[in-house]
């Protein structure tokens, strides 16, 4: 059995697309040489997706859905996770 986690993003203190990175970086224990960038996040996380099962948690959307980048993080995470359920 997967253990559960939660990745949690604040777009009121994460406000650019290079703080959303280092946030999911931290929180999910990507390896150091993470490249901050969409194809990064897509490989780095679907490693985590075969150890744990994440459920993301993205608050306060307003500054994230004016921001084409931060909203492209948001699609992404959404996409990789619900295609490892």
């Amino acid at each position: 059995m997967k253990i559960s986690r939660t990745l949690s993003i604040d777009c009121r203190k994460e406000t650019t697309p290079a703080l959303v990175h280092k946030s999911i970086a931290r929180q999910l224990r990507f390896p150091l040489h993470y490249g901050a960038n969409l194809d990064a996040l897509r490989d780095s996380l679907t490693d985590v997706l075969l150890e744990y099962n994440v459920r993301l948690s993205w608050k306060d959307t307003g500054p994230s859905s004016q921001s084409k980048a931060l909203s492209d993080i948001y699609t992404l995470i959404e996409k990789t996770i619900a295609r490892k359920k």
